[in-house]
């Protein structure tokens, strides 16, 4: 918990300083988020010695994986097949697994912070969202913070509408955890010429219709599968654990879905915001598969990380401080609940 207070303040000093100096000092700015990437990839890479049990539950099955990756292990599968070629290439330079990790977390930071930098409307608010709420969920989920990370620098060219690329960085992602290949379905969604709040709205009610009966009828069809004589896809709906315990990124996606709608029927939100508040229905798009926790422990970080955007811009759109001042304490206890958990 130490450790984990430590980076926060951290990140919440060299955040205000960089979002103050951006205005007036650019230079300076990029110095003080270059020692933020440093710290936060320095604390990533020696997790084991500053946070101890806080180190992430699949610390070891990745430092095992990294160890006995080689050329020769190499196959032509898709699944994973970016990760195990970034494997062994890192050990062609130096075979250490402290040394993959830094890389690793270099990649992640350097590409959301790059992120937050180009698109953001409140990057102090954005950086502190991220160091706060989702940093430290990837010490857990590694692969798919890559290919999330990944996935961010395809965003400029979902709003471009420029296909070929986002779709070629989506599946760049998808080599290094295969769960980013859903999000080839948002370029259809996000640019067919149906207004925001439509898409939003139909999407928001597609995600309640899912959330509330996609565990009943998958219920249904592993009963069906078992009375035709093919228990042994029942393994499968085990594996699935099909409950609605995921409910915090499911009421948080609703939250910024409704905001959006709302502020934007209450012209509230300019042109720019608008086309940024569009990746708002990713919040609630990935939520399609959130009875599932199989799926959805694999998507829960494309859900998160869409806040980096959506609440900025929902702080952004608020007119009177009072309202500023509810909804960043709104925000300060969802992320003090889920710093302290």
């Amino acid at each position: 918990m130490i450790g984990k207070f430590c980076v926060a303040v951290c990140a919440i000093c060299l955040s205000s300083a960089y979002s103050w100096e951006r205005k007036k000092n650019r230079g300076a700015a990029y110095v003080f988020i270059s020692i933020l990437i440093l710290i936060l990839t320095l604390a990533f890479t020696f997790r084991e010695y500053i946070f101890q049990d806080g180190m992430g539950a699949d610390y070891f099955a990745y430092q095992q994986w990294f160890q006995s990756m080689s050329f020769s292990r190499l196959g032509l599968r898709f699944t994973n097949i970016g990760f195990d070629v970034f494997i062994v290439a890192v050990k062609l330079f130096y075979n250490n697994f402290h040394f993959f990790l830094f890389l690793c977390g270099l990649l992640i930071n350097t590409l959301i912070y790059r992120f937050i930098e180009k698109h953001s409307y409140d990057v102090f608010f954005s950086s502190v969202l991220y160091v706060c709420l989702m940093y430290f969920s990837a010490f857990n989920i590694l692969r798919q913070w890559i290919a999330c990370a990944i996935y961010l620098s395809a965003f400029e060219f979902l709003m471009d509408k420029t296909p070929v690329k986002y779709t070629l960085l989506v599946i760049l992602a998808a080599t290094f955890h295969n769960s980013a290949i859903f999000l080839l379905f948002l370029y259809p969604i996000i640019n067919c010429r149906i207004s925001f709040p439509k898409k939003a709205s139909l999407t928001m009610a597609a995600s309640v219709l899912c959330y509330v009966g996609f565990p009943t009828v998958f219920r249904m069809i592993m009963a069906l599968t078992e009375k035709l004589g093919l228990g042994y896809l029942q393994k499968y709906g085990t594996a699935l654990n099909l409950d609605l315990g995921n409910f915090t990124p499911f009421i948080i996606s609703l939250f910024i879905s409704i905001c959006l709608i709302y502020m934007y029927f209450n012209n509230m939100l300019d042109e720019q915001m608008q086309k940024y508040a569009v990746w708002g229905i990713l919040a609630t798009g990935c939520t399609f598969l959130s009875p599932v926790n199989f799926i959805f422990n694999r998507m829960s970080v494309y859900v998160f990380v869409s806040c980096i955007i959506t609440f900025p811009i929902i702080l952004k759109s608020l007119s009177d401080n009072g309202s500023k001042h509810i909804f960043k304490m709104a925000v300060g206890g969802l992320v003090l609940i889920s710093f302290v958990i």
